[in-house]
């Protein structure tokens, strides 16, 4: 578990502005390594607006960005359940001194803190559900923990005034159990439209140019289908798989690949700035999204990594969560697969064997990118804003 404490104390306060585009923005992550948090800073700076950025990074990270100062609470490692109370503690302490016009909470680890400032400056709240936080993995089998989430959310959701979320089915859930207008979804789609190159992955990965790639984009962790990945990739002699991004594993992944005997065909790379990721991906045969359908949150996510491997022009292959589902057969950009290696390894190799299916859904990328792309969300994004919040 983590507890969050600030370094970082506000020289002077920060005073609402003539206009009304002055924004608090605080999430409990790290902003600059958050692809969603910086495309929705983007669009508010592309508006006019300006501010402040809290959140929960090592103080050497940078301290401005688009006009908006960029605050660090400072991350160290504790455990019990103490976590909550130091996100609220940290956060509150740095909102004492700020004054804006409107309150932006991008998680709800920050959500009361943000809360509390607003109401008492009587500014409009805006809060990102970017996950059901109740019903996430860590929250399996804990019942005290879910009924916890649960009830900070029945309190302080019907206090924001504009709900922001991943998905439809995310937004079906809150509106009906929290009983609040329904949340407006904005997917987690990329800032491009399509990649401006191609990144020659096999070269950087040392594997032979006529290798067929399947790859993984994201943090490399329990319940992504990361695991699964490798053991499907021992039972498919001819692929090769590249991991792409940070192993929150201690190293396990690496050992299980030299465990299955294929380290030769696996290769673990770090990760990369959100901005090169449709670049990378534009090189590889096939992207997969494996999330584990082992909670709620995850059966009703729709990934980050879903968008890019589209917008790359990479054909899909995930596993069965209803809204993953949904886009990929919708679309045809790819096919689904149960939870298990030996399914996995079948899918994988009835598409290596197939290449005029593989270009097939290839091809059929451009039209979920036509309906999901940034331009047109970052529209309903800041309509949605000015809407409820008087922005600009």
């Amino acid at each position: 578990m983590r507890r969050i404490t600030s370094t970082t104390k506000l020289t002077t306060p920060i005073t609402r502005l003539t206009t009304s585009r002055h924004l608090l923005f605080a999430l409990s992550g790290n902003f600059f390594s958050n692809s969603r948090a910086v495309r929705q800073i983007n669009a508010l700076a592309n508006e006019g607006a300006n501010g402040l950025v809290i959140h929960c990074a090592s103080p050497d990270t940078p301290t401005a960005y688009r006009g908006f100062r960029v605050v660090p609470l400072q991350i160290t490692e504790t455990s019990g359940p103490r976590l909550f109370a130091a996100f609220h503690r940290s956060f509150s302490r740095i909102l004492s001194e700020v004054t804006a016009d409107v309150f932006h909470a991008s998680d709800l680890y920050c959500l009361p803190a943000v809360t509390a400032r607003a109401k008492h400056l009587r500014a409009p709240i805006v809060f990102d559900s970017r996950e059901l936080y109740h019903h996430v993995a860590a929250t399996a089998n804990r019942p005290h923990a879910r009924l916890f989430w649960h009830l900070v959310q029945r309190r302080f959701l019907p206090q924001a005034q504009l709900v922001l979320t991943v998905s439809d089915a995310i937004a079906d859930y809150l509106s009906k159990t929290y009983r609040i207008s329904r949340p407006v979804v904005i997917p987690n789609v990329p800032e491009s439209t399509s990649p401006s190159g191609v990144v020659n992955i096999r070269e950087i990965a040392g594997l032979a140019p006529d290798a067929f790639v399947v790859l993984y984009v994201g943090n490399i962790r329990n319940g992504r289908g990361c695991d699964l990945l490798l053991e499907a990739a021992s039972l498919c002699a001819p692929i090769s798989v590249i991991l792409l991004g940070q192993d929150q594993t201690d190293g396990a992944l690496p050992r299980l690949a030299q465990r299955l005997g294929i380290d030769e065909r696996v290769r673990f790379l770090d990760p990369i700035p959100p901005s090169d990721v449709l670049n990378w991906a534009a090189g590889a045969d096939l992207g997969v999204s494996l999330l584990e359908n082992s909670c709620l949150n995850h059966d009703f996510a729709l990934p980050n990594k879903l968008f890019e491997y589209a917008t790359a022009g990479v054909p899909v292959i995930a596993s069965r969560t209803s809204e993953v589902e949904r886009i990929v057969r919708t679309y045809d950009i790819g096919t689904v697969c149960a939870y298990s290696p030996d399914e996995l390894a079948r899918t994988i190799e009835f598409a290596r064997v197939h290449p005029e299916i593989l270009l097939t859904w290839k091809r059929n990328t451009a039209s979920l990118v036509d309906d999901y792309n940034w331009p047109l969300i970052s529209s309903r994004f800041i309509s949605a804003y000015k809407s409820v919040c008087q922005f600009g």
